[in-house]
């Protein structure tokens, strides 16, 4: 019997023998280093003087200096500028939409006659008419803007509204991407004091200061 049991435990013991051997493989790891992951850039740059200076921004497109209601009527008080756009970025963008922001100096005590020291933006923003506007040769102001304060002018304010408002748009949105080249792409707007009845008293001395936003979009649905 005990010859037994020791013959049950060698073979036991020659078991677990083999079965470690088994497991002494040789191993050898290499490391893939260096993965990195870098994000496209979409860079839009402007000018509107100089098509070798592109930069994050430009100042002083349309300036109206000392307009006055009645003169529009002949295009006298008239400005007329443009401002080249280039994706210089690694991403190709899907489309470009344009916004503008208003403010309002109301120059509070410049003439008696400005009765009404609490003129906004938004009012103003309506004297102002947009007499022509173009985009890559296309016609903006026929086919993309709205009249989206409904007044029946189009004007800066109508450019102020959200181009992706699912009510009231401004229309300036899915516009083409800006053209490669030196000159990329131009916008062109002319702009003049609005020919109407109404007395404009209230905004002698008031100026008013426009931003023109101009952003593309990566995707469609943006």
């Amino acid at each position: 019997m005990r010859k037994f049991i020791v013959s049950i435990l060698a073979i036991i013991l020659a078991l677990g023998l083999t079965g470690a051997g088994a497991l002494a493989y040789f191993q050898d790891t290499e490391t893939s280093t260096g993965n990195t992951y870098t994000a496209g850039e979409l860079d839009l740059k402007v000018n509107d003087a100089n098509p070798d200076v592109w930069d994050d921004g430009c100042s002083g497109t349309w300036v109206l200096t000392d307009i006055v209601p009645g003169a529009g009527a002949d295009h006298v008080d008239t400005v007329t500028a443009n401002v080249y756009l280039k994706n210089v970025g690694s991403t190709t963008p899907d489309h470009l939409e344009i916004q503008a922001s208003i403010y309002l100096d109301e120059g509070v005590g410049v003439v008696e006659s400005d009765a009404d020291p609490y003129s906004t933006a938004t009012e103003m923003a309506k004297k102002i008419e947009i007499v022509s506007m173009t985009y890559n040769s296309s016609l903006l102001l026929a086919y993309w803007l709205n009249d989206a304060d409904g007044d029946g002018v189009l004007t800066l304010n109508d450019m102020t509204y959200d181009p992706d408002d699912p009510v009231d748009p401004n229309g300036l949105d899915d516009l083409s991407i800006p053209l490669d080249g030196s000159f990329g792409s131009a916008f062109t707007m002319s702009l003049r004091w609005i020919q109407d009845d109404l007395d404009d008293n209230d905004f002698q001395g008031d100026t008013l200061e426009l931003e023109v936003h101009f952003t593309l979009n990566q995707d469609a649905g943006q």
